[in-house]
């Protein structure tokens, strides 16, 4: 995180930061896992969200992880409501433990394809 040439990071495909909570949040407010994750359902990996090794997993992608590198760089987050992988109120897990300059922006998209934007 220390090359000058990055000067803000945007996240636009999954917000992961704090993973673990929105994915059971989205099983109990659905009574089951959306559609969009079926090849992670046919795989059967969502049975390993609450083991020790997938948390071990996440230690390298959360960004919650790089608390000290990212609170140095701006972030521009955009969400999609509509999102088939996330609940749209998915930044209430980690917005506020992202450190630093921060600006959300939620999309009037349907999809996450933004195929269908108005």
């Amino acid at each position: 995180m220390g090359d000058p040439r990055v000067v803000g990071i945007m996240p636009v495909v999954a917000p992961v930061g704090n993973l673990v909570p929105q994915i059971n949040e989205m099983w109990q407010a659905y009574g089951n896992w959306s559609f969009a994750l079926k090849d992670y359902t046919d795989e059967r990996l969502m049975g390993w969200l609450n083991d020790p090794e997938f948390t071990q997993m996440l230690n390298l992608i959360d960004p919650l992880t790089y608390k000290t590198e990212i609170a140095k760089i701006p972030k521009y987050q955009i969400g999609a409501c509509g999102d088939e992988f996330f609940m749209p109120d998915a930044l209430k897990y980690y917005w506020d433990d992202l450190p630093g300059q921060k600006l959300p922006n939620h999309s009037q998209c349907r999809t996450q394809s933004c195929g269908t934007c108005e």
